[in-house]
């Protein structure tokens, strides 16, 4: 039985009968430091590894992955919403910035040139 083939069982034999995985060997990828990746909403895992015995190790990574999300994805979540709250935060600063402390350190620049 292929490998491709096996991994499929797994998955199914596991409960995820409706994922797919393609072991795609891809240098490009490797390359990018990218051993394997799971695309969720279209329900597929991609094993990128060139050789069968690494893409079984990334296999069976990306499956702990998958088993992982739904009690991660609270944190995931967190962290989307702390990072967009220190993106506004960034943001108002910058505005603030911009509206406020920048022409009062110009109007002062134009001050002192004046003075020369």
């Amino acid at each position: 039985m292929e490998l491709q083939q096996k991994m499929a069982m797994i998955l199914e034999r596991l409960g995820y009968s409706d994922w797919e995985v393609h072991w795609t060997p891809d240098t490009k990828m490797l390359d990018c430091g990218r051993r394997g990746e799971i695309m969720k909403d279209d329900k597929l895992m991609l094993i990128y590894d060139l050789t069968e015995e690494r893409a079984h190790g990334t296999f069976c990574h990306e499956l702990g992955e998958l088993a992982l999300y739904p009690m991660l994805r609270p944190l995931y979540r967190i962290i989307d919403l702390q990072r967009k709250a220190l993106e506004d935060l960034a943001y108002r600063a910058k505005e603030h910035y911009l509206d406020e402390a920048l022409p009062n350190l110009l109007a002062v620049l134009s001050e002192l040139k004046a003075e020369k």
